[in-house]
């Protein structure tokens, strides 16, 4: 800037750095930051003086960025503590230009906070494409990461190089859709290997990303990502043929013409343990070692609608006896030849992708989502062509804003987010939910990214412990275990001053960071596997403080008695590292310094000794565990147990004996013994409801199972209010009639049927009516061999099933069922703006209904009269024979006729009992 007064800091005619940039007189040259000055009043202000801050900020933006051009290093994906100030605000993100948002979205999902894909910017590839990996290295990546903008030259030219190579003679001009272009950079130049292995039919089919397939007759209304995968891949018969480090989705959407689903729920975590090819996974109702999978059961209303239906042996053969189910078709799971069910201590940790960018698209523009922390709030964004300075010879400006709002709307249940209007919506948080096109999930435990910084060999390798925080942008805590080689160890300390620190890898990380000399203190290489093993940097950094902790752990070895936290009494069995199956899991040159125990007395572990189907030690079957050094301690003559551990003997009656029989009281504060009379029934709900377009039929069951409620008898005539409450609330957009109501399981005396074998139920679990294993039709009623199946279970060990009543004179094994106790829908009030109509169920067909209004319409004025109207409204059927997906896409004003009002209005529903009813 040029002032109007000599200045004293000001360094003379306009030179900086060496180079002249402008001419003024003497002493009048300064240059300072934009954020520092103002406007100044004296002068009158120019229209387009927003238009000149804007190129200003672009222009410091750009020579900001252009400062690391030539960094021919990676720079590391910009962290949580990072994001705001890096990347929040406008001339923030990737600058968009001339139809390039598909690749801007696609560039900054993949490459500002993760490094799920940093392969690409390593690989070796051929001579004539280095320049187009130089490109996304030094003018894309490095700056986005560094400075937080990239300049849409940098993308332009980018595009020219990929035309000039002959992938396409339009990139420069043309919208895209992501998935070409990524696979246009990972496949034909990169030439990396396929991301995704899929086995069909017996052959692996290898490609980039993934299209999710639907039939249209789908049940689900309001899914999960994790849900339409899994019916993907069970409608094609697909498996996956290994675990992906980058997982590619392309969600069922096709333009605006047609969408599968108005809103679909992001899946933080993505679980395909059950998606693989080869086990071991786990029996969905006892926890053991599946056996088999049963695709027809994949549909069984009594099974939820999350997860494949696998079986371990036993549990199949009671499932597969229920008279329904006789007659289906499973298939065999394959297990590894050296897994032995009997025997297996330990299940593998599940398989689990991470969600870290989303790119949506509406009206042809995309734009992105980044999830950049842990938590469901840490969102950010970002749109290339948010806004726009000057016409055609103008320039577009990027915009990167913090969403948390998104947390909000993911923290909700199904129910609450399914009445949300879209356009209601706060923030950007619509876009994410309804405008998704293609989910990109990571696996942290096994990344694409190989550690080439270092040495990989522990001999060769110096440990270190970090003491104290470091810079606020460094992914470096106090407890940080990082590692460098010894040939690098020795160079850097003859040349570098204490102050500068050391470029070390930390445990985890593929990148190196420079840390102060004065906070690292050097490990033994058994010091860093003991501290490996726990979970946390405070955990380790504790430990370590603790000084003899470390030495104790030590000197620990195989048959010296010890105290287990948690347990009681032990004897190490095992000391070393413990190997998982299948590619590492790990970067990092040790593995966790861990102890087989061999539990003495009553309490009990997990296993024989062998884990990941390979044998540690021998011991009898459940008296086996694997834990690390920090929950165990040396037997000694003064020892006592250590607080807070406690073993599960202190939580014994010393009264009891084992095997000793008991009788014990249930809660009886529900009010079972006592019968109630009404003439209606009010249904009530808690709002936080997993039901999103219920039936008449689940509504009841909700409403009598979180009221403990039973009938008595079976009503001659059933009338029941729904859960709305006029126009300001409706629980529920939508409600689905039931034409049948069975009412079987709402008595409080049977016989009823066990909903997994079909045989006679003797309790009833009403902690399991809300397991998502199980569907949302039908009480959760089983025989007492399928009870203790299902209750072996560890998530249901803890449940209190209570035991159904039979009629003294039932003999299980002999007597025939009764039928099924059902009543038949026959009229249907409903409300709208306190005005009230009925339908009227006539007929046998799901198309025989009347629809009734007394004031239809209206002859004369106030002295006039009403004129009533009935009539036929076949549409109704048409609604009612659509699948749940179908009618969940209806929009209520665009419904034929009458039909809206039956399923979006209704106020009470009349049910009757053609056999026991009032003229019998």
């Amino acid at each position: 800037m040029v002032t109007d007064e000599e200045c004293d800091r000001g360094n003379g005619t306009g030179f900086f750095n060496g180079k002249r940039r402008f001419e003024c007189a003497p002493q009048k040259a300064m240059f300072v930051k934009l954020a520092s000055c103002r406007p100044d009043s004296r002068f009158s202000t120019h229209p387009s003086a927003n238009h000149s801050e804007k190129f200003a900020n672009q222009k410091v933006a750009e020579d900001e960025a252009s400062d690391y051009e030539d960094d021919r290093f990676t720079v590391e994906p910009i962290s949580t503590d990072q994001v705001e100030r890096i990347l929040i605000g406008h001339m923030k993100g990737i600058q968009g230009h001339c139809n390039s948002c598909y690749m801007d979205a696609a560039l900054f999902s993949l490459f500002s906070c993760s490094s799920a894909l940093d392969s690409l910017l390593f690989k070796v590839i051929k001579p004539k494409d280095s320049k187009i990996q130089d490109t996304l290295l030094r003018h894309i990546v490095n700056p986005l990461r560094r400075r937080g903008f990239v300049k849409s030259k940098y993308i332009m030219q980018l595009r020219q190089q990929l035309n000039d190579h002959g992938y396409s003679k339009t990139f420069t001009t043309d919208e895209k859709d992501p998935e070409e272009f990524l696979t246009i950079i990972m496949q034909h130049i990169m030439t990396l290997e396929p991301l995704l292995e899929i086995s069909a039919g017996g052959k692996v089919q290898k490609s980039y990303c993934y299209q999710i397939f639907l039939e249209q007759n789908q049940s689900l209304i309001l899914p999960t990502v994790q849900q339409l995968l899994e019916h993907s891949f069970h409608g094609a018969t697909l498996k996956l043929a290994r675990v992906p480090s980058c997982l590619i989705l392309q969600m069922p959407r096709f333009g605006k013409k047609f969408k599968m689903f108005d809103k679909i729920i992001p899946s933080l975590e993505l679980d395909v343990t059950d998606f693989l090819t080869e086990g071991p996974q786990l029996c969905m109702l006892c926890g053991g070692i599946a056996g088999v999978e049963c695709s027809e059961c994949f549909q069984d209303p009594v099974f939820g609608q999350v997860g494949f239906k696998l079986f371990c042996h036993p549990c199949s053969d009671r499932v597969h006896a229920h008279p329904q189910r006789k007659a289906h078709q499973l298939g065999t799971l394959q297990l590894p030849k050296e897994f032995i069910e009997t025997g297996a201590a330990a299940m593998p940790a599940r398989d689990k992708l991470e969600l870290f960018a989303v790119l949506c698209i509406e009206t042809s523009h995309y734009v992105s989502f980044v999830k950049h922390g842990p938590t469901s709030r840490d969102w950010i964004f970002f749109d290339s062509m948010a806004d726009r300075e000057g016409d055609l010879d103008g320039y577009n400006i990027p915009k990167v804003q913090a969403c948390p709002e998104v947390g909000d709307y993911l923290d909700m249940s199904p129910v609450e987010l399914a009445n949300q209007v879209p356009r209601d919506m706060k923030g950007v948080a619509k876009r994410l939910f309804c405008d998704a096109y293609m989910y990109l999930y990571h696996n942290h435990q096994q990344p694409l990214l190989l550690n080439t910084m270092d040495s990989k060999d522990e001999a060769d390798c110096k440990f270190f412990i970090v003491l104290e925080k470091q810079l606020e942008y460094m992914q470096v805590n106090p407890g940080s275990l990082c590692y460098m080689s010894n040939k690098n160890y020795n160079s850097e300390m003859s040349k570098t001053k204490e102050s500068r620190g050391l470029s070390v890898c930390c445990m985890g990380s593929p990148y190196k960071d420079r840390v102060r000399m004065s906070d690292l203190k050097p490990l033994s290489t058994e010091e860093a596997a003991l501290l490996y093993s726990l979970e946390g940097d405070t955990d380790r950094l504790k430990w370590y403080q603790q000084g003899t902790a470390l030495r104790t752990a030590l000197a620990l070895t195989v048959d010296t008695p010890v105290i287990v936290e948690g347990y009681g009494h032990g004897v190490i069995r095992y000391v070393g590292p413990i190997a998982k199956t299948g590619p590492s899991r790990s970067l990092d040159p040790i593995s966790a310094r861990l102890f087989g125990i061999e539990l003495q007395g009553d309490d009990k572990g997990k296993g024989t000794g062998d884990i990941w189907m390979k044998d540690y030690f021998q011991c009898d079957k459940y008296d086996g565990i694997v834990i690390p050094f920090s929950r165990i301690q040396p037997v000694t003559a003064t020892s006592a147990p250590l607080s807070p551990w406690k073993t599960s003997s202190q939580f014994h009656f010393s009264d009891l004996n084992r095997d000793e029989k008991v009788h014990y009281l249930k809660d009886q504060t529900h009010g079972l013994g006592t019968v109630q009379k009404s003439y209606c029934y009010q249904i009530f709900l808690e709002q936080n409801q997993s039901l999103t377009l219920p039936t008449v039929q689940q509504l009841l069951e909700h409403s009598f199972h979180e009221a403990t409620l039973k009938l008595a008898k079976v009503p001659s005539c059933l009338i029941l209010q729904m859960p709305r409450f006029g126009k300001k609330f409706k629980m529920f957009d939508k409600i689905i009639p039931s034409l049948e109501l069975d009412v079987t399981d709402f008595l409080t005396e049977g016989p009823q049927l066990c909903m997994l074998c079909g045989g006679i139920a003797g309790v009833e679990c009403s902690e399991c009516f809300r397991d998502p294993v199980f569907g949302q039709v039908g009480f959760k009623l089983f025989c007492h061999p399928c009870s203790d199946r299902v209750h072996a279970h560890p998530q249901r060990k803890a449940h209190q099933p209570g035991t159904l009543q039979l009629p003294k004179e039932f003999i299980e094994t002999g007597a025939a069922m009764p039928a099924r106790d059902k009543l038949e829908l026959f009229a249907v009030l409903c409300i709208e703006t306190s005005h009230y109509v009925s339908f009227v169920k006539h007929g046998p067909t799901s198309r025989d209904w009347i629809f009734f209004d007394s004031m239809a319409d209206r002859e004369g004025g106030l002295d006039g009269y009403n004129i009533p109207k009935v009539q036929a409204c076949p549409e109704v059927g048409d609604y009612l024979d659509m699948s749940p997906t179908e009618l969940a896409n209806q929009v209520p004003r665009d419904m034929k006729g009458v039909a809206k009002h039956l399923f979006c209005d209704a106020y009470m529903y009349l049910y009757h009992n053609t056999i026991n009813s009032l003229y019998c």
